[in-house]
């Protein structure tokens, strides 16, 4: 099904708002300004740009909240690329939009699995907490965006409603999350010495 001129303006409107505060949440940028093509998978996988940065002291231990915060810069770098890539499929076909759903629900496991092998300490519990506030909020994004693509008429049950409005705020929880976390990552930075 395509996704009619309307609904991609109102979902371009949508995402355009989630870029830009996703753009000023995060600190990480891409290194594509472009951002990824629809096709570019962009996950949470081993392959990730801090996978083999670990951040570790001159003793050699690695300091697992310098990890924490690598890798969530990592990630905020990565749901920006999201969100341009899903305002690039919201204007192409449905197939479009299902395939970055994919990238997405990718991201969302990959970092589940890595937070999963990385427990938190103590000292910056809640920031891993809000991570993964981030990681649902991303999930119910890509569920909503599923939903459209498989001519889903959204939550009111009008054809006029495509859902973009959900979806968007899904993202900007997101965006908001992920600061969030870095924001308590860097307040427990005293308390994890």
């Amino acid at each position: 099904m395509m996704i009619t001129l309307t609904r991609a303006r109102r979902m371009v409107t949508a995402l355009a708002a989630a870029a830009l505060l996703a753009g000023c949440a995060g600190t990480a940028t891409s290194t594509d300004p472009a951002g990824p093509l629809p096709s570019t998978p962009v996950t949470g996988s081993a392959e990730s740009p801090s996978a083999d940065r670990s951040p570790v002291t001159p003793a050699g231990v690695v300091d697992p909240l310098a990890e924490f915060e690598a890798r969530l810069r990592d990630a905020t770098a990565r749901e920006g690329a999201l969100v341009r890539a899903l305002a690039t499929a919201s204007t192409g076909s449905a197939a479009d939009l299902r395939l970055v759903v994919g990238q997405m629900r990718s991201w969302v496991g990959g970092e589940r699995a890595w937070l999963t092998a990385h427990p938190a300490a103590t000292c910056y519990a809640l920031a891993a907490t809000r991570f993964d506030v981030a990681l649902g909020a991303m999930m119910a994004s890509a569920d909503t965006f599923a939903a459209m693509a498989s001519g889903w008429p959204g939550p009111s049950g009008r054809s006029d409603d495509p859902g973009g409005t959900a979806a968007a705020q899904a993202l900007q929880n997101v965006a908001r999350a992920l600061n969030d976390a870095a924001i308590l990552a860097k307040v427990a930075r005293p308390d994890c010495r």
